[in-house]
């Protein structure tokens, strides 16, 4: 009588493939979702430039110049003039910072201001007549909206 010695189950081979198609499957589903969340943020920093550009218009409207630097970074200041913003709306998706740039970087906003002259401004020796407002976009470039007036 022949001992016949037949074992259910998968050959290494065949295991090899499975772990191929995972991997793959894997790198697809990753790709997929990175994309989608970089296209989340971008449109979020967008949204958020334009209602920040909307507040400064409506500041230059009511006190016929926009807000340097150091008074749109100081929360007080800002509480006060910018009442349709919160802190959280200018805040880029991917940081913690609720302050604007000097000048264009990753994970923040910026918001470069200059005198009529194009010279640096702080409202009291000089005041701010123009801005440029910056996102930096994922896979994109930076999205930039100027001032109206």
């Amino acid at each position: 009588m022949a001992i016949q010695n037949k074992q259910a189950g998968f050959t290494v081979v065949e295991m090899l493939i499975l772990i191929i198609i995972a991997g793959i499957l894997a790198g697809v589903v990753s790709t997929t979702f990175n994309s989608i969340q970089s296209g989340r943020h971008n449109r979020e920093r967008k949204n958020e430039i334009k209602l920040i550009q909307k507040s400064l218009e409506n500041y230059y409207a009511q006190h016929e110049k926009y807000p340097s630097l150091e008074s749109i970074n100081d929360a007080s200041w800002f509480a006060r003039n910018i009442k349709n913003l919160s802190l959280k709306e200018i805040t880029d998706p991917q940081s913690t910072s609720a302050k604007f740039a000097s000048t264009s970087t990753k994970q923040a906003y910026s918001y470069e201001v200059k005198s009529s002259s194009g010279e640096a401004c702080n409202n009291a020796s000089s005041d701010c007549a123009t801005y440029v407002l910056t996102a930096n976009l994922q896979g994109e470039s930076p999205y930039v909206q100027n001032n109206y007036y």
